[in-house]
């Protein structure tokens, strides 16, 4: 009964008040029986008249009577706080009578809270909402915070039981979480919620729990719409209604509190490079930079600052090296290419663009490591060496990387290509290079594939091309090894079987057309409606058929091109046209797969033309071949440009090889990282995870000393010295777009799931006054109302009463 009263009652106590009913009563009877029956004539002739009108007044009395005793329960009714409960598993604690909250604060700290309102930003709102759900909580009560910048982290790893002290204790972890600089995504925050959940009751997180109890999560967020839909305004989750069923299956019900800012605009720096594959010294590059108006209103009088090198830092400023007014239309991107720069010394460099300035300061720039080198240096790995001109499987590709003489890179050739034949390979250091090309190269050995394998996965990139001299079964035993190996699938046999006459009418021929994403390895001919010609103009008459890889369930591995069977009737005019029917049905050509941080290239077809006509196109195969390459290269040195949270990895030569690296975070301070011995032992490698903010990092290895300068036995590198290297981390750029979603949208795309939705002012209402809070809907204000009302009726009957009296 005291549960059942305690579900129904915050104050069940005060239900004892309700014997003052009897004072009412006690009046009543004691007026009743107060006097002393007197015989008097002059009387006789009162009662008489009375006797006629006694039952009338005995109903005005009784029915007063009631009114009083109802008007006491009313309010004894209203300070026992009457209320529906909003779940029917909500349990009255056994000692208080009252009932227990579950609630989960989930708290949105991603980089678009930092909006600036003033003094204050959006995640100040958030925390202070957060504060005020807390303050609203009792001693028995339990709550969880959680964090929900780039997915749900618990603050608390339980729920957490308040005692007198707890909401204080509460606080103080509410204030251990910082404005972070991810971005933020509703979904894979909430999918998590369910678990939280789960541990509120006994045995839930085994998923042995009899009895759910009720709980509330309150998502306090700016809710900003790009967290929520995509670019045409539907779900990035279409199963964001099924994960809401999940929580609502642990008796949980999702409160959305909006502390956005309907006021807010954003403009943003999205993009910072420059189109060279490879800086080289005094050799004048021009950048590119992406400027970003996100909201409705047009900007005028923003000022885009170039800085080189001379980076401000936190204790002294720089002068930039040029400095560009912004004006943005509403809703508009604007790119400016009106900065060019000639890098002195090889190395890595530091660029950096910063706006000034406006309300979110966290996309305001971005940052770029350069690495100025003298080439990208190539090892071809001959597999059918010839003395005869172009006879040789790695003549045309040697003949793609030459330069003249007269070249723009008059320090050097920007490609460095080496030739080497197959049986050198494993005498090789192939550290010394930066991309290995395998060209029809015969089984390589267990080892050479060993060795390959650690090239990746140390940063190297390795392209191999098939041939005759290739034999499948033992590709597929040493290089795939069942997906664990270098190939990104197994091979099998020749598209053509038998003899292969290229001369033959009826040959089958293919041409060759991306199918990747764009910006990779063909991004060049990609869109392009000049070049694209080119590249599938050329005939491929045969290939080495290969397994079609599962790109959705291995997201290291690409597919960049395909073979489509060329139309006999084709035109020349429609050679740039895309290809048609299922693009998966179509063989592979070229498939990419990220190993550590390399990269794997195969290619199914030869390096030379032997069996097709690209390597001959004096147009195509020169852009070609050091567009892959580059790409590669890129993409390798591009591990110096990270996202906010991706690792840092670098290998360290061993005369650079100490204990420890320094590393110089963009705030100033200084940490220490371990470096661990890898491969032969002969190198090491630097992990550094630690990139929550955005900015430049300086790394900073201190060179070993020999004997003869002081150092202990085995340090080898005479004379001391610096290496310094930097690296750069920077924001998604997407989350700088503030623009809003609102309860009705929201509602229409999730009109099968439940949840509550309310905003900063509403959010107290929603706690303490009458309404829908966590301990349900509370009726007091409407007993308060009945009881004011009944003895309003009361104090009239009694006058008119009186009245007809007399």
């Amino acid at each position: 009964m005291g549960a059942w009263l305690a579900s129904r009652f915050v104050s069940p106590m005060m239900l004892g008040f309700g014997a003052l009913i009897a004072i009412p009563i006690l009046i009543w009877l004691f007026n009743r029986y107060r006097y002393k029956k007197v015989e008097w004539a002059a009387m006789e002739f009162i009662l008489r008249a009375l006797k006629k009108n006694r039952r009338r007044l005995q109903l005005e009395n009784l029915l007063l009577l009631l009114l009083r005793i109802l008007a006491i329960l009313l309010f004894v009714f209203a300070i026992a706080r009457p209320r529906a409960p909003t779940n029917p598993a909500q349990v009255a604690d056994e000692e208080t009578g009252r009932v227990r909250r579950n609630v989960v604060i989930v708290l949105d700290n991603s980089w678009s809270m930092g909006y600036r309102l003033g003094a204050e930003t959006v995640f100040n709102r958030g925390v202070l909402a957060s504060r005020e759900i807390l303050r609203s909580l009792k001693a028995g009560d339990r709550v969880a915070l959680v964090e929900a910048s780039d997915g749900a982290q618990a603050i608390t790893s339980r729920p957490y039981s308040l005692d007198e002290r707890g909401v204080v204790a509460m606080v103080s972890k509410l204030d251990d979480i910082r404005l972070s600089n991810r971005p933020g995504e509703v979904s894979p925050i909430l999918r998590q919620i369910p678990a939280v959940l789960r541990r509120f009751d006994p045995g839930g997180a085994e998923g042995t729990a009899t009895t759910k109890s009720a709980k509330t999560v309150y998502l306090i967020t700016d809710a900003q719409r790009t967290a929520w839909l995509d670019d045409q305004g539907a779900l990035l989750d279409p199963s964001l209604t099924s994960t809401l069923s999940e929580i609502g299956a642990e008796n949980g019900v999702l409160t959305i509190v909006d502390v956005g800012d309907d006021e807010a605009q954003n403009v943003g720096v999205t993009d910072l490079k420059i189109g060279e594959t490879v800086v080289a010294e005094h050799v004048p590059v021009r950048f590119e930079v992406r400027v970003r108006n996100w909201s409705d209103r047009p900007v005028t009088g923003l000022q885009l600052e170039y800085y080189v090198d001379d980076i401000p830092g936190p204790l002294r400023q720089a002068s930039p090296r040029l400095t560009t007014t912004v004006t943005l239309e509403p809703r508009s991107t604007r790119t400016f290419t009106n900065f060019e720069h000639a890098f002195e010394g090889l190395g890595a460099h530091r660029v950096q663009v910063r706006l000034v300035s406006d309300a979110l300061d966290v996309d305001n720039g971005r940052s770029l490591v350069v690495n100025v080198r003298e080439a990208i240096k190539i090892l071809l790995v001959d597999g059918q060496p010839d003395p005869e001109e172009w006879e040789s499987e790695s003549d045309f590709l040697a003949a793609a990387f030459e330069m003249p003489e007269d070249d723009l890179f008059a320090g050097g050739a920007l490609y460095e290509a080496t030739v080497r034949s197959d049986h050198e390979l494993p005498d090789l250091a192939l550290s010394d290079y930066d991309v290995v090309v395998l060209a029809n190269v015969p089984t390589p050995t267990a080892e050479v594939a060993g060795e390959l394998e650690r090239f990746c996965l140390d940063g190297g990139s390795v392209i191999v091309f098939l041939g005759d001299n290739v034999e499948s079964e033992a590709y597929n035993a040493r290089l795939f090894r069942g997906g664990e190996g270098l190939l990104p699938v197994a091979i099998g046999e020749p598209s053509e079987e038998g003899s292969f006459d290229r001369n033959d009418p009826d040959l089958s021929r293919w041409y060759l057309y991306p199918t990747g994403p764009k910006g990779g390895p063909l991004g060049v001919w990609q869109g392009d409606s000049e070049l694209l010609p080119l590249l599938r103009s050329a005939d491929f008459f045969r290939f080495i058929a290969c397994a079609e890889p599962d790109e959705a369930d291995d997201a290291s591995i690409v597919v960049r091109a395909r073979f489509f069977r060329r139309p006999a009737n084709e035109t020349p005019g429609s050679l740039a046209l895309p290809p048609r029917g299922d693009l998966s049905t179509a063989p592979p050509a070229i498939i990419e797969k990220k190993i550590g941080r390399g990269r794997a290239m195969l290619f199914t077809t030869t390096a030379d033309a032997d069996w097709h006509q690209l390597a001959t196109s004096v147009y195509a195969w020169p852009i070609f071949v050091p567009e892959i390459v580059g790409y590669l290269v890129r993409d390798r040195v591009g591990g110096a440009n990270l996202r906010v949270g991706d690792i840092y990895e670098a290998t360290v030569p061993p005369e650079y090889f100490v204990p420890r690296a320094e590393i110089r975070l963009p705030s100033g301070d200084e940490v220490d990282r371990t470096l661990s011995r890898i491969g032969d032992g002969q190198r090491f490698r630097l992990e550094f995870e630690d990139t929550e903010d955005p900015g430049l990092y300086e790394v900073v290895y201190s060179a070993k000393r020999s004997e003869d300068d002081g150092g202990a036995p085995g340090d080898g590198a005479p004379g001391g010295g610096e290496k310094i290297d930097y690296f750069a981390v920077n924001v998604e750029s997407f989350e700088g777009d503030l623009s809003r979603l609102d309860e009705e949208s929201l509602r229409s795309l999730l009109s099968d799931a439940t949840f509550e939705w309310t905003d900063e002012r509403g959010l107290e209402s929603l706690l303490r006054g009458p309404g829908r809070g966590a301990t349900g809907f509370e009726y007091w204000l409407w007993f308060i109302g009945a009881a004011l009302v009944v003895l309003i009726l009361e104090s009239f009957l009694a006058m008119l009463f009186e009245r007809m009296r007399r």
